[in-house]
């Protein structure tokens, strides 16, 4: 317990060479099918945007805070419901080695809020979430790359009740 205590100081205090430390900035635009937890209605699609940023005291392994915001206006229950999903998350993105195509996969861990209007009433609740997934990068000549796809199962717990979504992103990465 002593050596790995030691090895997560190291890697996340950047205890190594200030110079290879690299930050990188993305954004882009996200899809989720979000579960409602309701009867007789599945998953609604929201669209949104996505943003990160990342610190990479060695190579390969960094930490990473990511924000997300999806929006939609599904019908649930014959109801016109106006929903937004915010998530705040930060954790460890590890990075295999590649030339062209940089595949990852990240776990975070934070907080999801939704924001739901319906019938003249609104509704409002922050709770846990959680993600766990990857993805692919295009490197590009400089410090531009495109994120291809990054793929996530998140869970929230709103209401008390566990919720089980699924995003999509793609967008572009500085890296510096």
């Amino acid at each position: 317990m002593r050596r790995l205590s030691l090895v997560a100081v190291l890697v996340f205090a950047g205890a190594g060479n200030a110079a290879a430390q690299k930050l990188e900035l993305a954004g882009g635009y996200t899809y989720m099918g979000f579960d409602t937890n309701l009867p007789n209605v599945n998953r609604v699609n929201l669209n949104g945007w996505n943003g990160s940023i990342g610190l990479f005291p060695v190579k390969y392994v960094g930490l990473v805070g990511e924000f997300t915001g999806t929006y939609g206006s599904p019908n649930i229950l014959g109801v016109q419901t106006d929903l937004n999903v915010h998530t705040y998350m930060f954790g460890p993105r590890v990075v295999l080695p590649a030339l062209l195509l940089r595949p990852y996969a990240q776990a975070l861990f934070g907080g999801a809020r939704r924001s739901a209007t319906a019938l003249g009433i609104h509704a409002v609740d922050t709770d846990f979430a959680m993600s766990l997934g990857g993805g692919l990068d295009l490197n590009l000549p400089g410090p531009l790359d495109v994120r291809l796809a990054q793929v996530d199962w998140l869970r929230t717990q709103f209401g008390g009740t566990d919720q089980n979504h699924w995003r999509y992103s793609a967008g572009i990465v500085f890296r510096w």
